[in-house]
């Protein structure tokens, strides 16, 4: 299944296409996400993740064609 993926610029896009969609299993959850994303544990205090403009938590399931964007807390300027 894909999900449109909306990372901060500092986290890895090795695995989301151009398009910006992220190919995960059926029956994946948020968690996955993570691991897949190689977002480390450390950071889920400071990265957090919404599904379809919900705050979501690391148990979440997603389904084909979820939205998850990404919100840091880190900022330049």
């Amino acid at each position: 299944m894909k999900i449109k993926i909306y990372l901060p610029h500092f986290l890895h896009r090795d695995n989301v296409d151009e398009d910006g969609y992220l190919e995960m299993n059926p029956g994946s959850k948020l968690r996955d996400v993570y691991r897949k994303l190689r977002i480390p544990v450390l950071f889920c205090s400071i990265v957090f993740a919404y599904v379809n403009n919900e705050k979501a938590s690391l148990d979440t399931p997603l389904e084909e064609g979820d939205i998850v964007s990404f919100v840091s807390f880190i900022s330049g300027g």
